[in-house]
């Protein structure tokens, strides 16, 4: 899940000499660039007539300064809260819709990626820092399955309960850019809400993200197993992160589970 440590672990390890190739980057700065840009356009068009008569007229530019670490914009597009702190349902279904398509084509392309870092980098290894949501565009995809299975070694970051603690308590007050299953996603809204009629102008409240986070970690623990067991990956648990100094002491650990 996000928060459990891969880019962190990353980051340790590409300096280590591993290149670094993380989704969530790759999403913003590069698939849902634009989209993402237009929304921010949207956004401030809505809420300052003053910046929305020089955007029209050219008199200032936007653009989007995105780096590993912070990317807030995702979370903004992926999850289009508005001022009362509500979200469209119909504008949140589509910009899903985009947010998965892009996720799979920057996963598809990784190991593309990898060859073109071998050939023009001094590299140790490659490192795929993936979304969390990994499990929702692969386990009924069997091509991409059969690609990440054949080039590379999935390792699964096990979370304790002490650390799902955690993260329900950093939910409350940061929403993070989440994928969510569809089925899933319908079935809490129902129970949450109480009715099944949900229109395109809809609005769900952000307590309902909240309330719903600590059944997602629930959820993705299953996923997670299963999309282990399809690609042959291995497990280990976040409280052995501490232990990695360097790649040398990752491969280790692997082997160790």
């Amino acid at each position: 899940m996000s928060g459990s440590g891969k880019t962190a672990l990353s980051h340790r390890l590409s300096a280590d000499g591993l290149f670094h190739y993380s989704i969530d980057y790759e999403i913003a700065h590069t698939h849902l660039k634009d989209k993402i840009k237009q929304s921010v356009i949207s956004k401030i068009n809505s809420q300052s007539p003053f910046f929305r008569e020089l955007i029209s007229k050219f008199a200032i530019k936007i653009d989007l300064s995105l780096t590993f670490d912070d990317l807030e914009v995702i979370t903004m597009f992926v999850i289009p809260m508005k001022e009362n702190g509500k979200i469209n349902y119909g504008e949140f279904l589509n910009n899903q819709n985009l947010y998965r398509a892009a996720e799979l084509q920057a996963t598809q392309e990784f190991w593309q990626r990898a060859k073109t870092a071998f050939e023009n980098y001094e590299i140790s290894g490659f490192i795929n820092d993936t979304t969390g949501s990994i499990c929702e565009i692969s386990l009924n995809n069997k091509s991409l399955l059969d690609l990440i299975k054949n080039h590379s070694t999935v390792v699964y970051l096990k979370t304790t309960q002490e650390h799902q603690n955690m993260l329900i308590e950093r939910a409350k007050t940061a929403i993070k850019p989440i994928l969510y299953n569809y089925d899933f996603l319908l079935k809490y809204l129902t129970e949450y809400y109480n009715f099944q009629n949900f229109t395109h102008d809809f609005e769900i409240d952000k307590e309902f993200f909240l309330w719903l986070f600590p059944k997602l970690l629930e959820y993705r623990k299953k996923s997670y197993t299963e999309f282990v067991e399809k690609t042959n990956g291995k497990t280990i648990n976040v409280s052995s992160l501490a232990k990695i100094k360097n790649t040398k002491d990752f491969i280790e650990l692997i082997h160790e589970n």
